[in-house]
């Protein structure tokens, strides 16, 4: 079976599968009456490790490693870790101990996760390779090597870190299961597999079919031991069990093949031969026969697990592993901003704040999005301060296009993508938006990520809060802006004056640390009491007040009250910070707080939010989970998405810190809505751990958080708030995994398919697919109606463009959404990859001859005095270098190095010689490794070893100042003379025995024994192979010395002469003493390039280079095997040449060659494959046909009677009848793989399935054997006939309008049609639905007395002979329009003073014709007045802005999309009266003795309402009035008063007088009549 690149796609992967087992993937309470049945408690002994506890065990440990090789710079030196820290006790050592672990511990819960999800989740867990199970250990080494490579580009191309962890995860989880699934520890590996799963290694040789590896267990269903038969080759176990869904991937172990079994309670293989199994997941002998081996195969998971991370660092670099882990301790900057001209004043202040903001807080990250109409982004994302304001700077505003809203989503889903979890992001508009198909998603990508989006909403710039009409757009307002707030934990600031210092101080908090949530309320109103506890693990807390309140205390246990409107007292209060304090926000922090219970009360009239958060060294992380008892092993399941209503859950509570923090107990966990109100309580009395699941009560249907209770252990109580609240539903989406492909290489197309689980009644489901690159070019259907408990399959199409760069990551997104409850809506979210077109899986070369010498500097005293260098070459030629960098990195010096070279690259490093290691480590784009390494040894301790005269141990170093190198071997050698007790008679000096004691690769130790050392005994004379001679001024009984600088592996003599004084004062020679050894040597080399130099039916005569020395080879051992076998056979050969003969004709032999040293030691062996000659094997025997579907047949034949070895491999040929034949070739040993149960006849020694067959057709197929060197043997041929299937759907469909009723459709069929008989053409109204469908076998068909102005839309199916429909396609097509007639009903409702509103209905002919209605409105009476203005069909506006007391005329027309306008119709009507303004200039002209000439001009405001005007005067004694009427309401009135006083000062006021006999405010002036 060939297995294709594997992608992980959110806990799930593509691939062909079979079934699997493995570690447990998550903790479980084994006294659980459900787990007992499986788990048997009571005879477990020891702990349990699951997959989640091991992967979390290898992260800490590198974590702690890499924090360990890069101290803090304020450390100088001094920086430890404990070794059994924690995960977060490890970042707080590294960051300090307020620091916030949470995006950290978030990051490795991510990964662990997905390994878990990988073990448990829909159908991966089913499949062998993912979890080497059922003898796939090979399959899943290609599987991890292919994920390998797509999480190097995921991390270094796209930096996709979220779906990086996910790959990290699935890969973590195959190489865990390696050690509890497979044979590596029962044959008696102590050491890890470091190959495993890293591109271009070999994991060496696995069984084969015919390979037994387990005998029988003694008891099938219990504990078992030593069933894994010494020497076999590695294997792994299968496993069978009844599960949903499962049927189609199991493999049944074979019968009678000596196969171990994964065994256990729950595998129903453990009766077949081999009995019992070899899992060790567990501690338990119910569900782990080989329970016994469970630590020892937890350490190896872990190392490995350790090794592979490693790796990655290497391949990735550490910035990004950083990342990765989100191992750092700030937070981002991430701004998401309305670019429009209406936001200018806003972007100028948020440019300066930016600035300030940089300087005081240094984000590790800036992500800043603009948003527009129609455009969106780009993201900028960089760690560069200076490129993130300078691109600020840059920002060009616009006027926006089409629509008042803006593409508010879009820009805030790029900017989630692209900011770390746990972040906060602060988006600035003063408008909606007008995208908001989109919105559900991006408010589940926030909660997924648990990110804290701010809404900075400023409404000083004429816009209605609420969202407008956009035709064409589905728009959002500030409701949904309040809600994504609320749900996502952030802040909705509304402000009508923008002033950025109002909210620079919660944004300078939000780039700061994570705080950890005590409380939250939203929308409360009126007065409103928050009470908390401030435990001791809580440095500081903020309260932050969101919306207008009026009044608002704080007080603490002892009774302490602080106002918090009062912004001056706060300020002079020790202890408390105002970071904000305005009309709508206010923000306030307490340091130092006293411990115990705080009331916070509150009052306002309008709606106010708090929340109240703490810097605090405890906090918790919550997932929902579902315990799954099913095979392969029960566990808890993560909820993906939103959880369900009415459900319960187990909720995973992640206490993050709680050793820090001293947590004594936790004592419940509550469900708490938004406004307090405690929807479910639920007491917990089980473990404390940093990691434990709460059984919830059924889930509430509306929105709620989650708060957790306990203790710490100093008494005091400690409460803590998940910020991101919860929103259960009444639907589940799933991504149906086997089915779907996410990803393709550039050009290419793929589908996924996503199903919809509606559990609440029958609802119409709107579904919305999007992803951040625009690979999604459509998805099929976008809407239906799902009955109660029902389900529909949405197929989502993607396009992967050809220039799109391989390693690009885009985040998918894909919704359901009920029309019918606008809460009942979720979101499966996963990644879709873009992989390369070409595979590079060999890594880079570092070449280097160069052997640094420290001798005689390698102590810490002179370490210094010398320095050392070396020079490497690295090339890559394939993908080129990614990267050269050296461990350590300072001294290391590149030459010729640029990005993706494939030329050489020169390195030179220099240290001193207290550098002792040195890597330099060259990566590919790729990700493969490749490195020099040099190990000088560890510096010296200088000692003083006093003299000492005891033999030496056969183990112990000669004890000479020239002692062998710490490779050498010592052995001893047995004295040549017996040694006797000393005879007193002999003469004084005399040597009785000299013999060589050890002897090494360059040295022989020499003892001899005197009767008695004489006063004139000068000294003794070592004479070494009759040339060079040695003294020794030994004075003891026994004396020895150490002869060095020999040569290895030769027999060397040696004499030994005592000299005596002479009485002449010359010397005298004794009697000599002979003895002699013969040196060791080191292990030999391994023999080179091997070759075949001769092959027959029979022999094959092999040759090889010897090692570069050979002065210690005695023989070379040369050991052959069958393929397939486990038996070897050995000859020996004394030269570089042997001829193995009786062997099988065609056959693989296995060889290995080693040099044996003359003291029999063996070098590392030569392993190579070799072969006997070529010859045509028989026909094969039994051919049939055992299965068969509409594409695929499955053929099954025994081996041939004659030359069965010679079969290499197997060419079946097939062609349609008749037809021109086509070619399949399969591997040597066909396989089984579509699970279909045969019968006794039908077992056979090989199986193939030939695919992509046409249904409906008739084929011949043809099977014969090939040899090794392609020699066809003879064929046997079958015939059959292929079932029905789905018709191929037609390639593509055009429809036309024709005219005003009539559409015409042409479609083009596939290139290769099966099973198709005819086509059924239907057209659909799409407004009322009414449907008519033809059956026809030719291409074309034309539509005719249809509506008017009518959009269709018209479908072609493909139809198979018995009736069963294939895929359709589909397009749109409207009819002409024709003129309509007037419309109808005019109403004039609601008339006030300035503005009425008018309602109307369509008209009686055409009315689907209307594309717009055309006003014009006239003032019938007064100054002539027109306006003219488009609506659309909802038949209603409102007008505004007339004059009061007038006379209008309104004329409505409806007006096609192509300019035909209807009759009119008309209404007129009066506007109702309003008080009118003053008069204007109100003067005279002539004043004489008696009389005046009076002058005003009509009111300014409401003048059609002035039916009269009232003049009066007064005067000394004078006084009077009198109204004026004036028709046709005259803009200039001229009035004489006569009758007045000579020599009389008058004041006169006019104001104008309505019909209702309002009267309005007065105009005066004073004169003076003359005098006569």
């Amino acid at each position: 079976m060939t297995l294709g690149l594997l992608v992980w796609v959110g806990w799930s992967l593509v691939a062909v599968s079979t079934p699997a087992a493995a570690f447990l993937p998550t903790i479980l309470d084994y006294s659980d009456p459900d787990l007992e049945q499986f788990f048997c408690p009571s005879q477990m002994t020891g702990d349990t490790w699951d997959h989640k506890a091991i992967t979390r065990e290898a992260l800490r440990l590198e974590v702690r490693r890499y924090f360990l090789e890069n101290p803090p710079p304020s450390s100088n030196g001094s920086f430890t870790i404990p070794e059994d820290a924690s995960l977060s006790q490890i970042f707080r050592a590294y960051y300090g101990p307020t620091s916030s672990p949470t995006r950290f511990i978030k990051a490795v819960n991510s990964i662990t996760w997905s390994n878990a999800m990988t073990e448990a989740s829909g159908q991966l867990r089913y499949s062998a390779p993912y979890h080497m199970d059922g003898e796939s250990i090979l399959q899943g080494h290609q599987l991890l090597q292919g994920r390998y490579q797509q999480l190097i580009k995921t991390i270094t191309v796209d930096e996709s870190y979220n779906f990086a962890r996910e790959l990290l995860g699935a890969s973590l989880n195959g190489i865990q299961d390696f050690y509890s699934q497979s044979t590596w520890l029962e044959l008696g590996n102590t050491g890890v597999l470091k190959a495993l799963g890293l591109p271009g290694e070999d994991i060496g040789e696995v069984a084969g079919r015919s390979d037994a590896t387990c005998t029988n267990c003694e008891d099938p269903i219990g504990s078992c031991s030593n069933n894994v038969i010494p020497g076999s080759k590695l294997s792994s176990g299968y496993y069978e069990y009844t599960a949903l869904g499962a049927d189609s991937l199991l493999v049944p172990k074979p019968v009678g093949a000596g196969k171990c079994s994964h065994g256990g309670s729950m595998d129903t293989s453990v009766m077949t031969e081999a009995t019992g199994g070899i899992n060790k997941e567990t501690t338990s002998p119910c569900f782990s026969p080989h329970h016994h081996l469970h630590q020892q195969a937890v350490d190896l998971a872990i190392k490995a697990s350790e090794s592979y991370i490693s790796t990655l660092r290497d391949a990735v670099g550490d910035d990004h592993f950083l990342n990765l882990l989100d191992l750092y301790r700030g937070s981002a900057l991430s701004i998401v901003i309305d670019k429009t001209l209406s936001m200018a004043q806003e972007i100028n202040a948020v440019k300066e704040e930016a600035k300030l903001i940089v300087e005081k807080t240094h984000p590790e990250l800036f992500v800043f999005v603009p948003f527009g109409d129609p455009n969106f982004g780009p993201v900028t994302k960089t760690t560069n301060a200076t490129e993130f304001l300078q691109v600020l700077e840059d920002l060009e505003l616009d006027a926006g296009c089409c629509c008042l809203e803006e593409k508010f989503w879009h820009g805030l889903q790029l900017a989630l993508i692209n900011t770390p979890d746990y972040s906060n992001v602060y988006c600035f508009t003063d408008a909606g938006a007008n995208d908001a198909e989109i919105m559900e998603g991006v408010m589940a990508l926030a909660s997924s990520k648990h990110s804290k989006v701010s809404i900075i909403y400023s409404y000083d710039n004429g816009y209605d809060k609420q969202g407008r009409a956009c035709p064409g757009y589905t728009v959002s307002g500030t409701d949904e802006l309040k809600k994504l707030a609320a749900i996502s934990g952030g802040q909705f600031i509304e402000i009508d004056k923008f002033d950025i210092d109002d909210i620079v101080g919660i944004l300078e908090t939000g780039v700061e640390e994570s705080k950890v949530g005590i409380r939250a309320r939203d929308g409360v109103t009126g007065h409103h009491e928050v009470n908390f506890p401030i435990d001791d693990s809580i440095i500081d807390f903020s309260i932050v007040i969101t919306g207008t309140i009026t009044g608002a205390t704080l007080t603490d246990e002892k009774g302490k009250w602080y106002d918090l409107m009062d912004e001056a007292a706060l300020n002079a209060t020790s202890n408390v910070e105002v970071i904000s304090h305005t009309d709508s926000l206010k923000v306030i922090a307490f340091t130092s707080p006293r411990l115990g219970e705080w009331a916070l009360e509150m009052d306002g009239s309008n709606e106010y939010s708090v929340s109240v958060s703490a810097t605090s060294t405890l906090g918790f992380l919550a997932s929902f989970a579902e315990l799954e008892l099913q095979p392969p092993r029960p566990s808890y399941v993560v909820s993906y998405g939103r959880p369900l209503i009415g459900k319960q859950y187990y909720v995973e509570v992640m206490l993050v810190g709680y050793l820090e923090s001293q947590v004594d107990i936790v004592t419940a966990m509550e469900f708490v809505d938004e406004k307090g109100v405690v929807l479910s309580h639920v007491n917990y009395h089980g473990m404390l751990d940093d990691l434990f699941y709460i059984l919830s009560e059924d889930l509430p249907g509306v929105p709620f958080y989650i708060q957790i209770d306990g203790f710490i252990q100093t008494g005091n109580p400690f409460s803590r708030l998940f910020p991101t609240m919860t929103l259960a539903v009444e639907c589940r989406v799933e991504l149906l995994v086997e089915e779907s492909v996410l990803y393709a290489k550039p050009g290419q197309s793929t589908k996924a398919y996503f199903r919809v689980h509606n559990f609440g009644p029958e609802a119409q489901f709107e579904y919305t697919a999007v992803d951040e690159e625009g690979y999604i070019f459509t998805w099929l259907p976008k809407a239906s109606t799902i009955p109660s408990l029902g389900t529909e399959d949405v197929e989502v199409h993607f396009r992967v463009p050809s220039n799109a760069p391989p390693g690009t990551t885009s985040t998918v997104t894909f919704t359901a959404a009920s029309l019918i409850s606008s809460t009942n809506v979720n979101t499966y979210i996963t990644h879709y990859l873009v992989i390369d077109t070409e595979q590079d899986t060999a890594p880079p070369t570092c070449i280097s001859t160069d052997n640094p010498d420290c001798s005689g500097y390698d102590t810490e005293g002179t370490c210094g005095q010398r320095d050392w260098s070396v020079s490497a070459t690295l090339q890559d030629t394939l993908s080129g270098l990614n990267r050269v960098y050296s461990r350590p990195e300072e001294g290391l010096i590149l030459d010729g190095f640029v990005e993706s070279t494939t030329d050489p690259v020169g390195a030179t490093f220099s240290a001193s010689c207290c550098v002792r290691s040195l890597e330099i480590i060259g990566v590919d784009e790729m990700g493969n490794i490749g490195r020099c390494h040099w190990d000088l040894g560890s510096l010296q301790t200088t000692t003083t070893i006093a003299p000492t005269t005891k033999p030496t141990t056969p183990e112990a170093t000669p004890p000479t100042t020239n002692t062998p190198t710490p490779e050498a071997t010592t052995h001893t050698i047995p004295a040549s003379t017996t040694t006797t007790p000393i005879d007193p008679s002999l003469p004084s000096g005399w040597v009785i025995e000299f013999v060589a004691e050890a002897v090494g690769e360059t040295w022989v130790e020499l003892r001899w024994t005197v009767t008695q050392v004489p006063d004139d005994l000068y000294k003794y004379v070592i004479l070494v192979d009759n040339d060079i001679s040695a003294e020794s001024r030994c004075r003891e009984l026994v004396c020895r010395t150490n002869v060095t600088y020999l040569e290895s592996c030769t027999l060397h003599t040696f004499s030994l002469t005592p000299q005596f004084h002479s009485a002449d004062g010359g010397t005298q020679d004794g009697s000599k003493l002979y003895t002699d050894a013969t040196t060791l040597g080191a292990v030999p080399g391994a023999p080179t390039n091997p070759s075949t130099e001769y092959a027959t039916v029979t022999t094959t005569t092999v040759t090889w280079d010897p090692p570069a020395k050979t002065a210690c080879i005695h023989h070379y051992q040369v050991c052959f095997r069958m393929y397939g076998e486990s038996e070897s056979e050995c000859v020996e050969s004394s030269t570089n040449t042997c001829t193995m003969e009786g062997l099988e004709a065609c056959t693989i032999y296995h060889v290995t060659v080693a040099s044996v040293s003359t003291s029999g030691e063996h070098s590392d062996p030569l392993k190579f494959d070799t072969n006997t000659d070529d010859a045509a094997p028989g026909a094969p025997e039994n051919l049939q046909l055992v299965n068969q579907t509409d594409s695929w047949v499955e053929l099954s034949w025994d081996d041939p009677l004659e030359r069965a070895s010679c079969v290499d491999r197997w060419a079946i040929s097939y062609a349609k009848t008749p037809s021109k034949i086509e070619a399949v070739v399969v591997s040597t040993h066909p396989t089984h793989n579509h699970g279909t149960e045969l019968g006794p006849l039908q077992k056979a020694d090989n199986y193939a399935t030939v695919s992509d067959l046409l249904g409906c057709t008739n084929y011949t197929f043809w099977v014969s054997a090939v040899s090794p060197k392609g020699t066809p043997g003879g064929t046997k041929n079958t015939r059959t006939a292929m079932d029905e299937t789905e018709p191929t759907p037609v390639l593509a469909l055009e429809a036309r309008t024709m005219d005003t009723s009539s559409v015409s459709a042409s479609w083009t069929p596939a290139q290769v049609e099966m099973c198709v008989d005819h086509y059924r053409v239907c057209i659909t109204d799409v407004i009322d639905l009414t449907k008519e469908c033809h059956d026809t076998n030719d291409y074309d068909k034309i539509f005719t007395g249809l509506d008017a102005c009518v959009e269709y839309e018209v479908t072609v199916t493909s139809v198979s002979p018995s009736g069963r429909l294939g895929g359709f396609a589909y397009d749109l097509a409207k009819t002409e329009d024709l003129p309509t007639s007037a419309p109808t009903d005019l109403q004039v409702e609601q008339l006030t003073s300035h503005s009425v509103l008018v309602s109307f209905g369509l008209p009686l002919e055409h009315p689907r014709c209307v594309n717009e209605f055309r006003f014009k409105l006239v003032l019938l009476k007064g100054l002539f007045y027109k306006r003219e203005t488009g609506v659309t069909t909802h038949m209603q506006e409102t007008l505004s802005d007339l004059d009061a007391c007038s006379h209008y005329g309104l004329w409505i027309s409806a007006v096609t999309i192509s300019g035909f306008e209807s009759d009119q119709v008309n209404q007129n009507f009066t506007t109702s009266e309003d008080t009118p303004s003053a008069p204007r200039e109100f003067k005279y002209f002539e004043v004489s003795p008696e009389q005046v000439m009076l002058q005003w001009f009509w009111p300014e405001a409401n003048k059609m309402c002035a039916e009269t005007y009232r003049l009066s005067w007064t005067s000394d004694g004078d006084s009077g009035s009198e109204d004026l009427t004036y028709p046709g309401h005259p803009p200039e009135v001229t009035v004489t008063r006569r009758g007045l006083t000579p020599c009389k000062d008058y004041t006169f006021s006019v104001s104008a007088v309505t019909l209702l006999g309002v009267s309005g405010p007065a105009a005066t002036l004073t004169l003076t009549t003359t005098c006569y």
